[in-house]
C-alpha cells in the first residue's frame, strides 16, 4: 500500500479492555502524534485498516479490511518501533 499526500498510515497495536488486541493501520493525517488523535475527543471512533484481532479465548486471529473502534475501550495504543 502506497501512501499519498493526505494519507499519514502508522502501524499500530493496540489493547482493549476486553483483553483483546488489534495490530493494524491507522492514518494520523492532522496530528503529530498517535497519542494526539487517540485523545481527541471530536471523534469517538479510530478506524483502523489491515486490522488482525487477537482475542484471548480464541486460538485463531481475525482479518478485518476496516474496523470502527470506539476509543473508550482502548487501554493503550502504541505505534509499531522504528516509525516517525
Amino acid at each position: 500500500m502506497t501512501e499519498s499526500k493526505n494519507i499519514k498510515n502508522r502501524i499500530v497495536r493496540i489493547k482493549l479492555t476486553d483483553g483483546t488486541q488489534i495490530n493494524g493501520r491507522i492514518n494520523i493525517s492532522g496530528y503529530n502524534r498517535l497519542s494526539d488523535l487517540i485523545m481527541d475527543r471530536s471523534n469517538d471512533f479510530l478506524v483502523i485498516t489491515e486490522a488482525i484481532l487477537y482475542k484471548t479465548d480464541m486460538e485463531n486471529t481475525v482479518k478485518h479490511e476496516t474496523i470502527f473502534l470506539g476509543k473508550r475501550y482502548i487501554v493503550w495504543a502504541a505505534p509499531e518501533s522504528g516509525q516517525r
